[in-house]
């Protein structure tokens, strides 16, 4: 306002002087010219300050009037207080932009440069094992944690393999040529026997399961193409008989066995026969063998034992050693039985057709055949009827006829023949002496 507007303004209203107080709490703000001081306005005038501040102005300055206005005072606006449906909007808001940041949280596998890693809840890489739906994986922190695959691993002091997905395997397991086993844990077996659904297997110090002979611990045993050891039981390996017990060990020297006594030869034997061997058709210690490796206490069979190892272990030859005996009469009775007349023909290398009927039927006997020797009749060239023996062996479903002494006394054909056949002589009244 200018000055004469203040005249003006000081006559309508009277303005009385005012207090010291009142004018130091004025402002003014004066132009870079020249600045008034409140003494100067109050010595050309009394001038009382109310509520309206201003500036006298000459002609180099300005009276800024300043108001209270709505621009310059402001009423802050009420705040309700919000009702619970709206703090539980609010919360309900607030756990969502909770769960929308852990959600921007990667976890679980990622693939990077060709390898798998695993994240956590935090998403930070995993490394050492880590147990999934499918089986147990490996984590290499080697590697930042990179899962492992395809392949061997050698962790804390074991083998482990895993397949082309990371996944641990268990149980038998076939790679390159030769099976390993993992136990449940993953772990290969190594340098040791492992029972294996009931079956006991030995693996290499490289962890490849054996087959063959082993010799573990000052025993020998014995691993099959599959691998499984034997135990209880005779096996019959490269052209030879081992028994091995139910440890599996290879059994030696003399052996008693379902009541009847082997002998199985021991390291270094005079036979030049390899270590546990069964012996056939021999003597061992005054005592015979047979073909089967049975002890033999039976003078009638150690007879024929003897004879066949002369002749040759086949039928025919039997045959002809029996049927060329000289004829010498041993007995009309068969009361002896076969047993005794086998003896004498054995011992004396003579005899009758009840001597040479029971060596043939001891010899067949060894041999394996189903053989009994046979008492009856035949017609006598000066008639009537006449004691006679001969053998039956059961082959092939039929039961054929061998008579050494019909081939002794007629020179024909007496070996494997049949009754009834042309030629040959009629028996009657026959039967079995064994």
């Amino acid at each position: 306002m200018s000055w004469n507007k203040v005249e003006e303004y000081k006559k309508r209203n009277k303005w009385k002087k005012p207090l010291l107080g009142v004018i130091g709490a004025a402002v003014f703000v004066m132009s870079a010219s020249h600045t008034v001081k409140a003494e100067e306005i109050v010595d050309q005038d009394e001038v009382v300050i109310s509520d309206t501040v201003g500036i006298v102005e000459d002609e180099s300055t300005s009276f800024i009037e300043t108001e209270k206005t709505e621009e310059t005072v402001e009423t802050p606006e009420r705040v309700e207080k919000p009702d619970a449906e709206t703090v539980e909007d609010n919360t309900e808001d607030l756990n969502s932009q909770v769960k929308e940041e852990e959600n921007t949280i990667e976890k679980g596998w990622i693939s990077e440069n060709g390898s798998k890693y695993y994240l956590d809840e935090k998403g930070e890489r995993c490394t050492g094992w880590l147990l999934q739906d499918e089986g147990w994986y490996y984590l290499d922190a080697e590697k930042d944690g990179a899962m492992f695959n395809a392949g061997w691993k050698y962790i804390n002091s074991s083998w482990y393999y895993f397949d082309t997905n990371g996944v641990m395997k268990t149980g038998w397991l076939y790679y390159g040529e030769d099976w390993y086993y993992l136990s449940s844990y993953g772990d290969m077996s190594v340098d040791e026997w492992d029972c294996i659904n009931s079956k006991w297997y030995h693996f290499y110090n490289s962890g490849e399961m054996e087959t063959g002979w082993t010799y573990y611990k000052n025993n020998w045993y014995y691993l099959s193409p599959y691998g499984d050891m034997s135990v209880n039981e005779w096996d019959y390996i490269n052209s030879n008989w081992y028994y091995f017990d139910k440890n599996g060990i290879m059994q030696t020297g003399w052996f008693l066995y379902n009541g009847n006594w082997y002998y199985l030869y021991p390291a270094n034997n005079n036979a030049g026969k390899s270590i546990g061997a069964m012996a056939q058709n021999t003597t061992i210690d005054g005592y015979f063998i047979s073909q089967d490796g049975i002890w033999i206490n039976d003078e009638a069979y150690q007879g024929a034992y003897s004879v066949l190892n002369q002749v040759g272990w086949n039928l025919w030859s039997a045959y002809n050693w029996s049927a060329n005996l000289p004829y010498v009469n041993y007995s009309n009775d068969p009361s002896p039985g076969s047993r005794d007349f086998a003896i004498h023909g054995f011992q004396t290398k003579t005899g009758d057709c009840y001597v040479m009927a029971a060596t043939f039927y001891y010899m067949a006997k060894a041999l394996g055949y189903d053989a009994h020797q046979i008492a009856g009749y035949v017609p006598l060239r000066g008639g009537g009827q006449g004691v006679h023996s001969w053998v039956e062996i059961d082959m092939d479903g039929s039961t054929y006829v061998f008579d050494p002494d019909f081939t002794h006394e007629t020179k024909r054909n007496g070996y494997q023949i049949t009754y009834g056949m042309s030629g040959t002589w009629r028996y009657s009244n026959y039967y079995r002496m064994n």
